[in-house]
């Protein structure tokens, strides 16, 4: 458990510190700790060895709030059987315009005035989280460093910044500390991987 956990907590920040260079300002905190909490559950009932029908369970739940708050599209007030009450639509609506607008303007982005990207950032965060975290719970090295790859460096296509080789050099040891992680086998070399991981995440974050 305490290795997912470390695992998990490397990876939500190195995903979360790379989405969020997309946006300028009117970050908002509560948000990306709400959806990084909806992704922790599928990996924790990954981690607790349930079947796979409870972990798509939990993890079609996790989405469902997920999208629900980050595209602000009510999920308590939607009924099925009722079009002037539907979720479905108004939320494929909402991420279609989201899309969109990343046509429309440069980035980093005002989060003030195009809330439907940041939702999009939210959900990109959440997305690449969970799937995460649920690759480190079943001990899936190989994956785990694939999907990472893709998560930290999709965002750094569309915003290099003025240092790309930084980013990508963290983006690497964050991969490499997560395979050390979960390759690790006695409590010094998980002590000495926690403590790597510590300083990527705060070189991450700062």
């Amino acid at each position: 458990m305490a290795r997912t956990l470390l695992g998990f907590v490397l990876a939500a920040l190195l995903v979360t510190a790379m989405w969020v260079r997309l946006e300028e300002t009117g970050r908002s905190g509560s948000a990306v700790v709400i959806v990084l909490f909806l992704a922790l559950l599928p990996t924790l009932a990954v981690e607790r060895r349930r079947d796979r029908f409870t972990v798509g369970v939990v993890l079609g739940v996790s989405a469902l709030l997920a999208a629900s708050g980050a595209m602000n599209v009510s999920l308590s007030d939607a009924r099925l059987l009722d079009p002037d009450r539907d979720f479905a639509g108004p939320l494929v609506t909402a991420l279609r315009e989201g899309f969109l607008d990343y046509y429309d303007t440069t980035l980093p982005f005002n989060t003030a005035d195009f809330p439907l990207m940041h939702g999009l950032v939210l959900l990109a965060i959440f997305g690449f989280t969970a799937i995460t975290g649920m690759l480190i719970a079943a001990r899936r090295p190989v994956a785990v460093a694939s999907v990472l790859l893709v998560a930290l460096g999709w965002p750094a296509t569309l915003i290099p910044g003025n240092r790309p080789l930084a980013a990508g050099a963290l983006a690497l040891a964050g991969v490499l500390a997560l395979l050390f992680i979960l390759r690790a086998g006695t409590t010094l070399s998980r002590g000495f991987a926690g403590a790597a991981a510590v300083g990527i995440a705060l070189v991450a974050v700062s």
